[in-house]
């Protein structure tokens, strides 16, 4: 993670009383056959209307790059059978 996604995610933490749940997914797929990935990230943030929504934005970038990765890497493997 880089310094700029770890100091907004302590900037948001704050009571820690609250948490910010956000599911992306991806399918490649042809007639119901290929590969699909899910990935869901979970975060504790204080109880601010801000600092929910802000939590919100980081745990869905966070969601997506971790299934980009893993989507390519399945994909790969799947193609790969």
């Amino acid at each position: 993670m880089d310094s700029k996604t770890n100091s907004m995610i302590k900037e948001f933490l704050g009571d820690e009383k609250a948490q910010t749940s956000v599911f992306h997914d991806i399918s490649d797929k042809d007639y119901g056959k290929g590969v699909s990935t899910g990935v869901t990230v979970r975060l504790t943030c204080g109880q601010s209307e801000e600092e929910i929504l802000g939590a919100g934005v980081i745990a869905s970038k966070l969601a997506k790059k971790i299934m980009a990765q893993e989507h390519a890497e399945l994909l790969n493997a799947w193609k790969g059978r």
